[in-house]
């Protein structure tokens, strides 16, 4: 625990007084209480929360088609008949793509405050990518079509991330949400290897990729489907007499349930 840093409300070195106000005030703003304990239940209420699977299978299927570009990049590089200090070299550019990505679609979202939007329009990409590499055999055509399947497919582990902590409040529903997400998607996404084994065009693990973009984007429309749902049966509700015997808890008692925690999608 001496480890992990401070909680705005503890932090003692390094911040003025006006500076961890500002960081409270923030705090505050994201639904957090400042209160941090552990509460075993709603880690099993996380578990059986349908929004939180959904969101599991879609950064699942995000993780598997980041975690194979290994798999298929050094056979493109080896086709300019490059050496292997330039091979490394030329990956940049793919990165470097993915970097821009990253920074403005995370920018896009944080300013429009719709995150499942931008997934969508990502996976979009990320599906042009895929259907580029299928159709495309020269070195310099699947190397651009690289480029453009990290433009779509990077941005979208981020962002995803990002929602998977906006969706779920509390100090348990959030903290166990975000671990058992990461845990499970990287597990998962260790499978993708076993698709990609006909070199050197990968046709077959490309389709495979293909499927899980169009898969995660389908279950990106659901989800957003009921979060809307969600939000719209809460506003009905929200001066009942349920939830005002509910505001009695607090966010970190009763998690996502709370009356006053509408969802981000």
């Amino acid at each position: 625990m001496a480890l992990l840093p401070s909680t705005p409300e503890t932090v003692r070195f390094f911040f003025t007084e006006d500076e961890k106000a500002l960081l409270i005030k923030r705090s505050r703003r994201a639904q957090n209480t400042g209160k941090s304990k552990i509460r075993p239940k709603l880690i099993l209420r996380v578990l059986t929360d349908p929004k939180f699977w959904m969101l599991v299978s879609i950064e699942s299927a995000l993780q598997i088609c980041l975690n194979t570009f290994s798999n298929f990049l050094p056979a493109i590089l080896r086709g300019f008949g490059w050496s292997s200090i330039k091979s490394q070299l030329m990956t940049v550019i793919i990165y470097a793509c993915a970097w821009v990505s990253i920074l403005f679609w995370s920018r896009i979202s944080d300013k429009i405050q719709r995150r499942g939007l931008v997934v969508l329009v990502n996976m979009s990409v990320a599906a042009i990518g895929y259907i580029l590499l299928l159709t495309i055999t020269g070195p310099s055509g699947r190397f651009a079509s690289t480029c453009v399947l990290a433009i779509g497919i990077y941005p979208q582990i981020v962002i995803t991330s990002v929602w998977l902590a906006t969706m779920n409040v509390g100090y348990t529903y959030r903290a166990s949400a975000v671990a058992l997400a990461n845990s499970i998607s990287q597990a998962v996404a260790i499978a993708g290897n076993q698709a990609y084994v006909d070199p050197p065009l990968y046709r077959r693990g490309h389709a495979a990729s293909l499927a899980l973009v169009v898969f995660a984007a389908a279950m990106t429309g659901v989800l957003l489907f009921t979060l809307r749902h969600e939000n719209r049966k809460k506003t009905r509700e929200q001066w009942t007499e349920k939830s005002r015997e509910m505001r009695k808890l607090t966010i970190d008692d009763i998690g996502n349930r709370h009356p006053d925690h509408f969802y981000c999608y």
